[in-house]
């Protein structure tokens, strides 16, 4: 059956996105709040977790890189952005090593300028990149122990006010 995740308001809170999952497919959706339209953003394997950029004009979101590829250990997340009207869409970061391969938790800086995120592999590793891909840096305290299985896929990450 379908599944319904992933729901993210947006900075004004007139726009509700979501993510609608069947088996290993999910699409990306938009719906305006006040006149209840709703637009499909994006269709591939695991698109989400999403978040919106503080101006409330971008998305980051994850996207698997092989599709075709129905063996789920063989898949691989990247991050990307795109803007809202469903335009330049990009891929920021993609690691097919096994050791940072798996975006698993992403927000936006409260400026809009930069994404921090969390991937897996053989342990978490925190990464911050700038908004249009360029500047990736590792932010892992050296004093991080590889999580829990149960940890790595309910990672979160978040900018303090």
């Amino acid at each position: 059956g379908q599944t319904v995740s992933s729901f993210n308001w947006s900075p004004d809170s007139n726009t509700l996105t979501y993510c609608l999952r069947d088996d290993f497919e999910s699409s990306l959706y938009v719906i305006n709040i006040n006149n209840l339209t709703t637009n499909r953003l994006s269709t591939a394997y695991f698109t989400c977790p999403v978040s919106w950029s503080s101006d409330g004009s971008h998305i980051a979101y994850t996207v698997t890189s092989y599709p075709n590829d129905l063996n789920f250990y063989n898949n691989f997340r990247q991050l990307a952005t795109m803007r809202v009207d469903n335009t330049d869409e990009r891929i920021l970061y993609s690691d097919f090593s096994p050791e940072t391969r798996n975006v698993r938790a992403l927000a936006w800086s409260p400026d809009g300028k930069h994404l921090i995120f969390a991937v897996d592999g053989r342990s978490t590793t925190l990464f911050i990149i700038d908004a249009d891909g360029t500047n990736l840096r590792n932010i892992t305290p050296a004093n991080m122990t590889s999580p829990t299985q149960d940890l790595l896929y309910n990672a979160q990450v978040s900018w303090a006010p």
